[in-house]
C-alpha cells in the first residue's frame, strides 16, 4: 500500500526542525557549547531543505532525530531509579505520559519524511 504524506505534514515536521535548531543555537551561543552549533546547523539545513522539498535533507532530519533521541534516552536512563518511578503509580503514568511524546514525534516524523520521499516504500 503506498502512502502519500501531504506537504502540510512535511511543512510541520520542517517547522519543528527549524525550532530545534534555533533552540541549540540559542544553547550554543548561551553556554558556549561547540557541539550545540553543529546541531544547529543540523536542525536549520534539515529543516528549510525540507521545506524545499530537497532530497538531502531527509537525511539531516534522520540525523536529527537520532541525536534528539539519543540524548533524551541518555537523560532517561540517568535519572531512572533517581527521580523515577514516583511514589505512587498514578505519578509514574503520568510522567511516562509526559515523556512519551518527545520520542515519538522524532521517531514519527522520520517516518513520514521517509515516506515523503521514498512513496512506494524504497523498492
Amino acid at each position: 500500500m503506498k502512502t502519500k504524506v501531504s506537504k502540510p505534514v512535511i511543512w510541520m515536521i520542517a517547522g519543528m526542525s527549524v525550532l530545534w535548531g534555533l533552540n541549540s543555537l540559542n544553547a550554543g551561543i548561551y553556554y558556549s557549547h561547540p557541539l550545540s552549533f553543529v546541531y544547529a546547523v543540523m536542525g536549520l539545513a534539515g529543516g528549510v531543505g525540507l521545506f524545499l522539498q530537497l532530497s538531502w535533507s531527509q537525511y539531516l532530519i534522520y540525523g536529527s532525530a537520532a541525536v534528539v533521541l539519543s540524548s533524551w534516552f541518555i537523560a532517561s536512563w540517568m535519572n531512572f531509579g533517581v527521580t523515577y518511578p514516583y511514589e505512587t503509580l498514578s505519578l509514574t503514568i503520568i510522567g511516562a505520559l509526559i515523556a512519551l511524546p518527545l520520542p515519538l514525534l522524532c521517531i514519527g516524523g522520520s517516518y513520514l519524511v521517509y515516506r515523503y520521499f521514498n512513496p512506494g516504500g524504497g523498492k
